[in-house]
C-alpha cells in the first residue's frame, strides 16, 4: 500500500495546477464517501481504541483509562486517512477522469 503524504504527489493529480488539485481532491473525497466507509472508519477507530487502552492499563495501570484512547483514536485517525480515504478518493479519481474538467472548472 503506497502512502501519499501530499497531493503533488497523488499519480492521479500530477499536472493540475495546485488550486485545482485541492478541489478535485476535495470533490473526491466527498464523492467517494460511503455508508460502508463511514462503518469501516468506525470499526478501525474503534479497534485502535480498545487496544490503544488495554496497552495503556496492562503498562500504566490506575490511570486515567479513557486518557489512553487518546493515541488509539490520533493513530487510528492517521490511519483512516491514509489506508481507506485515500484509495476510495484515487478510485473515484480515476473511474471519472473523463469528468474532471467539468467537476473542476466550478
Amino acid at each position: 500500500m503506497t502512502i501519499y503524504w501530499r497531493l503533488r504527489d497523488i499519480p492521479e493529480l500530477r499536472g493540475v495546477s495546485r488550486s485545482r488539485r485541492r478541489r478535485l481532491w476535495r470533490e473526491a473525497g466527498s464523492r467517494s464517501f460511503s455508508v460502508h466507509s463511514m462503518g469501516l472508519r468506525l470499526a478501525v477507530m474503534l479497534a485502535f481504541a480498545g487496544l490503544s487502552i488495554l496497552l495503556g492499563h496492562l503498562l500504566w495501570p490506575g490511570w486515567l483509562i479513557s486518557a489512553y484512547a487518546i493515541p488509539g483514536i490520533l493513530l487510528a485517525g492517521v490511519f483512516n486517512d491514509h489506508a481507506v480515504a485515500q484509495p476510495a478518493a484515487r478510485r473515484w479519481l480515476r473511474e471519472h477522469a473523463h469528468e474532471l474538467d467539468r467537476y473542476a472548472s466550478a
